[in-house]
């Protein structure tokens, strides 16, 4: 997973094609995470233990996350019922 900060619009048509021609399949973020910030501790250092507690859950958080389905060559939004085919091993990951 990868959390991204974002402010305006973002093309994730256009993000995933940069992805794709720089890093190896195995090196994609799977999950991308849209968040208005990152957490970040009293010392400035960036907190990730919130986000890992968090994971790929769409129901606890209310930043937009996203799926590289590979399928249909996009992000696409994760939702509940995406979210339960992937954790029941339908959809591989």
């Amino acid at each position: 997973m990868a959390a991204i900060v974002s402010g305006g619009a973002l093309d994730l048509a256009e993000l995933r094609k940069h992805l794709a021609q720089r890093l190896p399949d195995y090196a994609r973020p799977r999950f991308l995470r849209i968040t208005g910030e990152l957490p970040a501790t009293s010392t400035f250092k960036r907190s990730k233990t919130e986000l890992q507690r968090n994971g790929f859950d769409p129901a606890t958080t209310n930043d937009p996350i996203y799926f590289d389905d590979t399928a249909r060559n996009a992000f696409v939004p994760l939702d509940s019922a995406l979210y339960a085919r992937i954790a029941a091993g339908t959809v591989r990951v």
